[in-house]
């Protein structure tokens, strides 16, 4: 959010400053792409880091049916990682989506007019805001799933 107030207080000083708005205007908008393609890059490395943590999830579930371990802790814990994989899975899609659709933004956006550069700006970087939130809960629930992680690898090699 105080993005959003910081980007519309440069809009503002830079209008009531500066004669040429519209080169002003197309310089933020300049300075958001480049932030989106940096959104762009952070998005591919949890991609990259969920798959990983997928893959060493779906080893350990292996290894508890084949051990046929029956603690309701580990299972609950599974089954709670399993939600929280589908639920990064579509912010992360939705993320992309968003991504791509800023992206469309970069052709034609000089011929629009002031009120519509404007309007563009300011849903860019609500749009940043939210994806910049969702990464920052997605880092701190990839954290603690790797902490169970530890935990549950130790718990299924103490079963014989």
């Amino acid at each position: 959010m105080r993005y959003f107030f910081l980007i519309l207080s440069v809009i503002s000083i830079a209008l009531t400053s500066c004669g040429d708005e519209n080169k002003t205007l197309i310089e933020i908008h300049d300075q958001l792409l480049t932030e989106n393609d940096s959104l762009r890059q952070v998005n591919m490395q949890f991609q990259r880091t969920h798959q990983q943590m997928k893959d060493t999830h779906a080893q350990m579930k292996e290894q508890v049916e084949a051990k046929e371990i029956t603690d309701p802790d580990l299972r609950e814990k599974l089954a709670q990682h399993e939600v929280l994989f589908k639920k990064h899975e579509a912010i992360m899609m939705g993320h992309e989506a968003n991504i791509e659709a800023h992206e469309s933004l970069r052709e034609g956006f000089s011929k629009l007019n002031l009120t519509e550069m404007e309007a563009q700006i300011v849903e860019m970087q609500e749009g940043h805001n939210k994806l910049m939130a969702e990464h920052e809960a997605m880092r701190v629930e990839h954290e603690q799933m790797e902490k169970d992680h530890s935990m549950m690898l130790e718990q299924i090699i103490a079963q014989k």
